[in-house]
Parts: structure tokens; sequence; C-alpha cells
């Protein structure tokens, strides 16, 4: 505020102590807040990473004839035939 100012006035009385069990749960709700929102942000990171390993595999799979541009299994060379 600009302007003149008067004196400051007198000190009044002490307020009430704080609850400490109020305190300690606005304390309690603020940290599970923040976690709850961490998990989510980890799991959203999870889904993500989880769609990217899948899709590399698929292309791998599909370079190394493996599979087929549908997702079919190749069928690999005969091997030898055995004794019986």
């Amino acid at each position: 505020m600009e302007g003149a100012q008067g004196p400051e006035g007198p000190v009044g009385p002490a307020g009430p102590l704080a609850d400490n069990h109020a305190v300690a749960e606005l304390v309690r709700k603020g940290l599970q807040k923040d976690f709850e929102e961490f998990v989510d942000k980890l799991e959203g990171e999870i889904v993500l990473s989880k769609a990217a390993i899948r899709a590399l595999i698929i292309d791998e799979l599909r370079i190394g004839g493996v599979i087929d541009q549908n997702g079919v299994a190749v069928p690999g060379p005969a091997g030898a035939q055995g004794p019986e």
C-alpha cells in the first residue's frame, strides 16, 4: 500500500496451538495425492514402453522372416528325416 501509514498497533493475544493431528492428516493427504499422481504417470509410461517393445519385436520377426506382413508364421526349412 502506498501513501501515509499510521503507527503499528499493539500485538494481539496469541492464537490457539495448532492441532498436530490435523496438520499430520493434511500432510498425509498431500503426500498420498502426490504419490497417486506419480504412480499414474509411471503406469502411462509403462503402457507406452510395452507398446514400443511389442512393435519392435514384431518388426524384427518380420525382418528375420519368421512372420509375414500379416503376422502369420512363415514355415521354416524342412529338417532331415528321422530314423522313424
